[in-house]
C-alpha cells in the first residue's frame, strides 16, 4: 500500500468514525443541478432608492420591489432575475431571495450575498433563475433577512426580470 493511499484511508476511517460519512454523502446528493435552455427576451424592472432594513432571521419584502409581468408563450419557460444593490450590515449574514407570486421559487434559494466580520457597506449582485413559469400574469418580489440579531439593509437597488414575451 502506498503512503498516499494509506493516508487517504486513514482520513476516510477518521471521518467514518466521527459519523460524518452520511452527512457528506447526503449533502452531495442535494447538489444535483437544474439545467435548461430558454430565451427570455422581454425585460421588466424596478430601480429604487428605497431602503429596507431587517434584523431578524425572517424574510421581509424589500420596499418597492414588486415587478409585475406577463409570461408569454404557450408552455412554461424560465424567468431570469438579476439584482444589483447597495447592501450594509453589522457582523452578520445577509440573505436575499426572489418570490414568484408569493412563493420562494428561484434558484439559488436565499443565497448569502454578504458576510463580514465588521460593519459592511458595498454593492452586491445576484442572478436567480426560475426554471418553469407558466404563461400568464405574475408578480416577482425581492426579500431579505439577517442571520439574526443584527441589522442588514438594502437600497438603493435595481431589479431586472427577463421573461418570455
Amino acid at each position: 500500500m502506498t503512503r498516499r493511499f494509506a493516508r487517504l484511508r486513514n482520513i476516510f476511517l477518521a471521518v467514518a468514525a466521527a459519523g460524518l460519512v452520511p452527512a457528506l454523502l447526503s449533502s452531495q446528493a442535494l447538489a444535483v443541478p437544474t439545467r435548461g435552455v430558454c430565451s427570455p427576451s422581454k425585460v421588466a424592472f424596478v430601480a429604487s432608492n428605497a431602503l429596507t432594513s431587517n434584523s431578524t432571521a425572517n424574510f421581509v419584502t424589500v420596499a418597492e420591489s414588486t415587478v409585475n409581468f406577463s409570461q408569454g408563450g404557450t408552455k412554461a419557460s424560465c424567468v431570469i432575475v438579476h439584482l444589483w444593490a447597495n447592501t450594509s450590515g453589522n457582523s452578520t449574514g445577509f440573505y436575499v431571495r426572489v418570490t414568484l407570486d408569493g412563493v420562494s421559487a428561484a434558484l439559488p434559494d436565499s443565497p448569502e450575498i454578504a458576510r463580514w466580520g465588521d460593519v459592511f457597506l458595498h454593492g452586491d449582485e445576484a442572478t436567480f433563475v426560475i426554471a418553469s413559469v407558466t404563461p400568464g400574469a405574475h408578480k416577482i418580489q425581492l426579500q431579505l433577512r439577517s442571520s439574526g440579531g443584527t441589522q442588514v439593509r438594502i437600497g438603493p437597488y435595481n431589479l431586472f426580470v427577463s421573461y418570455a414575451p
